[in-house]
C-alpha cells in the first residue's frame, strides 16, 4: 500500500466461540500497537430484530448483537462496523406500514450500534424507496449501494461507496446487492444493475482517488462473489453473502479473501487486518501457523527419516514450504473468527427498549382498545422497557375468554393475579415464552381443564 495506517489499539485475540454451556469469552491479550485494523461486520439478518429459538439455541438479534459490539470496542482504539445487508426478509408477511415500522427501529438499533454502514440488500427495499431515503437522512451512518439504480435516471438510488481516511490510508467500501423480482422493483422505480460491470465501475472510481484498500459488502451469492473476485482486481475483502450454505474457512480468489458469517442474524465476524506494506496480498494468520509448524514436522524427518529412500521428497517438500513461507513473510496478515451471539452475551439495555417500543407499536396500531395504565398493580419498580412489556402482555391476554388483562385487572381478582404473575415473572427475568406459559396455565386451573390438572409447570422445561 502506498500509505500506512497508524492505528494505536489493542489486538483482541480471543477465540470467540460460543456453546450451549454459555462459555464466556477468553480474557484478552494485549499486544503492542501498530498499523492494524479491526471489523465487525454481520450478514443477511432476514428480519431477526429478536433472538430466535429457545434454551441454549436461543441466538441473535439486535439486542445481543449491539452489547457485543460495546464490549468489544473497548478492545480497539478503533473499529469499523458494518451490515452486510438484508437487514429485513423476503417473507415477513407483513404490511408496508408494517414493515416501515420495523424497519425504523432496526435502522435506530443500527445508529446506536454505531454502525459504519449498512448495505442495502434487495430485500431492504421492500419499506419503500422514500420511506428509506427519508430515514437516511436521519441517520449517522450511510446507506450503500452500487447496482440499486433509479429506472428514471438510470443513477445510483444510494451512495455507491464511502471512503474513510484513517490516519494516512484511504480505505473504500461499496455494495452490491443481488437481484430481486423485476416488475416489484420497477413498481419501486429501481432496478438492479449487473454486480460485475457496477463493482468494476466503483474499484475503479475508488483507486482513482487514492484507495489503497478496498471492501466489498455484498448481498451476492457465493458463486457471484468468486466471479466479482476474479474478474475485479483490487477488491481486498469480500465481506457478507446471500448464500446459507457457506464453508467455515475463508475464500480466496486471487488476491481477494471472502468472508461471511452465515445468515440468520445469528453470528457476528471478527476481523483483524495486519498491515505491514503495500502489497495487495493478505493471509490468514491460522494457514502461516501451520504451515510453520508443518516446516518443523519435516525438518526432524530430514534429520531422522522413516525411510531413507524419501529423503528427496522430504527435502523437495520442506522446500516449497519454506518458499511459501517467506511469502508470508512479505505479504499482510489476518484473522477472523466467527462468534455466536448466544446467552453468553447480555442484552444491551438501549436496543433492548426499542424491541419493546417496536412490539408495542405493532400491538397498539392493531387493538383499538389499548389501554395505557394499568392501575390495579404496581410498576413503579420496573424499567421503562420492562413497564412497556409488562403492559403490552396485558394487553395482549385475554382473561378467561373475556377482554383483556389490563381491561378486567381493577374489576376481576383473578385477572388482577394473572397481572401480578405477568408484573413478578418479569422482574424475575423470566422470558415472554415462559410468561404466557404460566398464564395459560392459571387460566387452565381456574377453567378445570385437565391437561393442565395432569400436567403442572415444569420449572426445567427449556422454554422460548
Amino acid at each position: 500500500m502506498k500509505q500506512f495506517v497508524n492505528l494505536f489499539l489493542t489486538v483482541f485475540s480471543a477465540t470467540f466461540f460460543a456453546s450451549c454451556a454459555g462459555v464466556k469469552p477468553v480474557p484478552v491479550e494485549t499486544k503492542p500497537a501498530g498499523k492494524n485494523l479491526a471489523i465487525v461486520f454481520t450478514n443477511s439478518t432476514m428480519g431477526a430484530f429478536e433472538p430466535g429459538g429457545c434454551g441454549c439455541r436461543y441466538q441473535g438479534g439486535f439486542p445481543k448483537r449491539a452489547q457485543f459490539i460495546k464490549d468489544i470496542r473497548k478492545h480497539y482504539a478503533s473499529l469499523m462496523t458494518f451490515d452486510t445487508g438484508n437487514m429485513l426478509s423476503g417473507k415477513e408477511g407483513q404490511s408496508r406500514s408494517e414493515l416501515q415500522v420495523k424497519a425504523d427501529y432496526m435502522l435506530a438499533a443500527l445508529n446506536h450500534m454505531g454502525t459504519d454502514a449498512l448495505n442495502v440488500g434487495v430485500y431492504d427495499c421492500a419499506p419503500g424507496i422514500s420511506f428509506l431515503k427519508e430515514k437516511e437522512r436521519k441517520l449517522a451512518f450511510p446507506l450503500l449501494s452500487a447496482n440499486i439504480k433509479s429506472v428514471s435516471t438510470g443513477n445510483p438510488v444510494f451512495r455507491p461507496y464511502v471512503i474513510k481516511t484513517l490516519n494516512d490510508i484511504k480505505i473504500g467500501f461499496f455494495g452490491l446487492s443481488g437481484y430481486g423480482n423485476p416488475l416489484s422493483l420497477k413498481a419501486e422505480g429501481i432496478f438492479i444493475a449487473s454486480p460485475l460491470q457496477s463493482a468494476q465501475k466503483t474499484v475503479a472510481a475508488l483507486q482513482e482517488m487514492g484507495c489503497s484498500f478496498i471492501i466489498l459488502l455484498s448481498q451476492l451469492s457465493q458463486p457471484e462473489n468468486k466471479r466479482i473476485a476474479r474478474q475485479v482486481p483490487g477488491i481486498h475483502f469480500i465481506l457478507g453473502s446471500s448464500s446459507k450454505d457457506l464453508p467455515e474457512n475463508p475464500g480466496v480468489e486471487g488476491s481477494t479473501t471472502i468472508l461471511s458469517p452465515g445468515t440468520g442474524g445469528r453470528h457476528a465476524a471478527v476481523l483483524e487486518i495486519f498491515f505491514k506494506n503495500d502489497s495487495s496480498f493478505f493471509y490468514n494468520v491460522k494457514n502461516r501457523t501451520a504451515v510453520m509448524k508443518r516446516i518443523e514436522e519435516l525438518k526432524k524427518e530430514e534429520r531422522n527419516p522413516v525411510k531413507p529412500s524419501e529423503i528427496d521428497e522430504v527435502v523437495l517438500k520442506l522446500a516449497l514450504l519454506e518458499e511459501k513461507f517467506r511469502a508470508f513473510n512479505r505479504g499482510n496478515s489476518y484473522k477472523y473468527s466467527v462468534v455466536t451471539l448466544d446467552s453468553s452475551i447480555q442484552d444491551d439495555s438501549g436496543v433492548n427498549l426499542l424491541v419493546e417500543q417496536y412490539k408495542d407499536t405493532l400491538l397498539r396500531n392493531k387493538l383499538s382498545t389499548y389501554i395505557d395504565r394499568v392501575n390495579a398493580v404496581d410498576l413503579s419498580t420496573l424499567s421503562e422497557e420492562k413497564r412497556l412489556m409488562a403492559i403490552r402482555l396485558m394487553n395482549d391476554i385475554a382473561c378467561n375468554g373475556r377482554g383483556s388483562i389490563a381491561a378486567y385487572s381493577s374489576k376481576d381478582p383473578f385477572c388482577r393475579n394473572l397481572a401480578r404473575i405477568i408484573v413478578d415473572s418479569i422482574k424475575k427475568g423470566e422470558s415472554e415464552g415462559k410468561i404466557n406459559y404460566k398464564i395459560i396455565y392459571e387460566q387452565g386451573k381456574q377453567t378445570k381443564q385437565g391437561f393442565f390438572k395432569k400436567k403442572p409447570l415444569d420449572n426445567h422445561l427449556s422454554l422460548p
